[in-house]
């Protein structure tokens, strides 16, 4: 091929020619000659050249392009794609997304590619057509395509093109403003916009709760027109103060609707709204709070002055022990000042004999979390004599159940103490005296007896063996009753304590089978120590008065106000007319006091008792033990 300058032969300029030299041969095989062709291509060669410029545009468009453009046969596959696909899909250079299906490959959900294909059959074309497709990991990414069908020189469809926009920064962005908004009209406090001259911008749902206005009154609102008198006459001291440091918060009282006010905490900062400085405020409800405070101004008030004025002693020690804060009932009751005794540890005023119990009393507490009762130790009084003491202490924890310190209440029972000293050493006095009187009369009761009998002995007049007769009777009734003062004497001496059911009932003695029940295990009475005695008394009255008794049973019946201990035999049982009488003092075979000392022992901690078998089965003794005199043991 070879281009010719323009002469006068071709006026238009130079051209392009295709020359094609072909030889001459004679007939001898020898080439003669040269015999040259030509072909004029210019035009040709004009069109191959825009084509290949073109080309080099659309390859320098595809390469810079930040979309991503795509093109897939009508089976999906991907056949012509821009580099960028690779970046925005995750992938390490564009051969490696070349022929993937990308319904399978590049839709997140392939079915919906479908609807997508439906839809450019409606329309011939789509046009920010939004669609969700994965990256090579599997993440989502969202995409706004434009998209069409291209076609064969037959016309007929041969594949789909387009571009695909990211937008899934927008997408992200969106859900965030939304939810941002979302947040802020829910938020408790009240939010609002307004410009320096008070006119609202913005305001969110709280602000017109919090106000009582609906939205298009409170819109229509001056901030000016919010604002008591002596709020509003701060507006423009603190706007300027706003200007100055660009975030101010104060308190502020609003008028609401109807008239009454709401006091509100301000933060306000300066900001940007449509181009230009507005200010935003974000306003607390102090309602609450303030009613709160002054509660708790009351509160404090009240226990301060029952603090002051208590005769007990309130006082606070740390884990460790050191006191942090004493009632001035200390003063008033064992003479040190305040300054004594704070920061010093509470062990240094108990005696020293009593401080392991008070320490186990402390580790009680807190393993329990639960205030306890009270333990009585002696805390030194300023002058050196010994005060007794019985304190309740309760635990305080924080959040992460980390103890923080122990609230006491010591309450002073020297005096109780002392009179019950006196009343127990006045007690041992009296049944001193009691007991020897007792043991003159038995013993002089003894000789009657002996004498009496002597005489019976002495045949003689009938009348007067019947009279030494009753009165050897009556003298034996009489040892009965000096025998049941002794035991009578011991009810109510020592103090009521905790006896357990099961360990009396297994100490207990009988001629037949005591059958415990399992309801009863480990049930414990808070009673008079004496309280073997009752069992004792009705396991034997069983035996004695029962006729043909062989089992006992002891069980226990849990009811509404306490529990009950129900003792029942298998004997003749108790006839009706007698089952009130039976507890009576007097009544009876014998004495007539075994029963009676029985009420009369459970009685002591308000237990009552009752006979409520059905006669000619057995008896039934039903004991009422109520809330609080009962526990069950571990």
């Amino acid at each position: 091929m070879f281009r010719q300058e323009s002469h006068e032969e071709f006026p238009t300029g130079a051209v392009d020619i295709d020359v094609r030299l072909v030889p001459v041969i004679n007939k001898k095989n020898q080439v003669i000659g040269v015999l040259g062709l030509s072909n004029d291509i210019t035009e040709r060669k004009k069109t191959e050249d825009a084509l290949r410029d073109r080309e080099e545009t659309y390859r320098t468009m595809l390469e810079g392009i930040q979309d991503v453009f795509y093109r897939c046969d009508t089976e999906g596959n991907l056949i012509v794609a821009s580099p960028s696909i690779a970046v925005t899909f995750g992938y390490n250079s564009i051969d490696e997304c070349l022929g993937k299906n990308i319904a399978q490959q590049f839709w997140l959900y392939p079915d919906q590619r479908q609807t997508f294909i439906e839809e450019m059959k409606k329309q011939g074309s789509v046009s920010n057509y939004e669609v969700i497709l994965k990256r090579k990991d599997g993440s989502p990414v969202t995409v706004s395509t434009s998209s069409h069908f291209y076609y064969d020189r037959q016309g007929k469809i041969a594949g789909v093109e387009g571009i695909f926009h990211d937008i899934t920064a927008i997408r992200i962005a969106d859900q965030q403003i939304h939810l941002l908004a979302e947040l802020i009209g829910i938020t408790p406090p009240s939010v609002t916009i307004h410009d320096a001259e008070g006119k609202f911008l913005y305001a969110n749902q709280r602000t017109f709760d919090i106000h009582g206005w609906t939205r298009e009154e409170f819109m229509a609102l001056n901030l000016h027109q919010l604002d008591v008198p002596v709020s509003e006459e701060l507006i423009n001291e603190r706007i300027e103060a706003l200007k100055e440091r660009g975030e101010v918060s104060f308190d502020v009282e609003h008028y609401r609707k109807d008239g009454s006010t709401v006091p509100l905490h301000v933060n306000a900062k300066i900001t940007r709204w449509n181009d230009r400085d507005v200010i935003m405020s974000v306003a607390t409800d102090l309602t609450t709070r303030k009613t709160a405070e002054k509660a708790l101004q009351e509160a404090q008030e009240t226990y301060r002055t029952l603090v002051d004025n208590i005769q007990s002693i309130v006082y606070t020690i740390r884990p460790d022990g050191i006191l942090t804060f004493v009632s001035p009932s200390w003063t008033k009751l064992l003479g040190h000042e305040s300054n004594e005794v704070i920061d010093h540890d509470l062990r240094s005023f108990v005696h020293k004999d009593d401080i392991p119990a008070c320490e186990e009393f402390l580790k009680k507490t807190v393993e329990t979390r639960t205030t306890q009762p009270g333990v009585e130790y002696r805390v030194f009084h300023k002058n050196g004599s010994i005060r007794w003491h019985i304190s309740t202490i309760t635990p305080l924890f924080d959040d992460q159940n980390t103890l923080l310190s122990f609230v006491g209440n010591a309450v002073d029972i020297t005096e109780s103490r002392n009179l019950e000293n006196a009343f127990r050493e006045t007690n041992h006095k009296l049944n001193l005296l009691n007991s020897i009187t007792r043991h003159d009369v038995a013993n002089q009761l003894t000789n009657l007896q002996g004498f009496a009998q002597i005489a019976a002995m002495k045949k003689g007049d009938p009348v007067i063996t019947d009279y030494l007769h009753k009165i050897i009777t009556a003298a034996d009734t009489i040892a009965r009753q000096i025998e049941f003062t002794k035991a009578y004497q011991e009810l109510g001496v020592r103090a009521p304590a905790w006896n357990t059911i099961g360990e009396i009932i297994a100490h207990a003695e009988s001629r037949v089978p005591i059958k415990f029940s399992g309801t009863c295990n480990g049930v414990e009475i808070f009673a008079d120590p004496m309280l073997k005695h009752v069992f004792f008394n009705l396991v034997d009255n069983a035996i004695r008065h029962g006729s043909r008794v062989t089992e006992i049973t002891v069980r226990c019946e849990r009811e509404p106000d306490g529990i009950l201990v129900i003792v029942e035999d298998n004997g003749t049982g108790i006839p009706v007319a007698d089952k009130e009488k039976i507890f009576e003092r007097g009544f009876g075979k014998n004495t007539g006091l075994g029963l009676f000392l029985v009420r009369e022992i459970l009685s002591i901690t308000g237990i009552t008792i009752k006979e409520n078998g059905i006669f000619g089965k057995g008896a039934r003794f039903e004991i009422s033990v109520p809330e609080g005199t009962y526990r069950f043991k571990p």
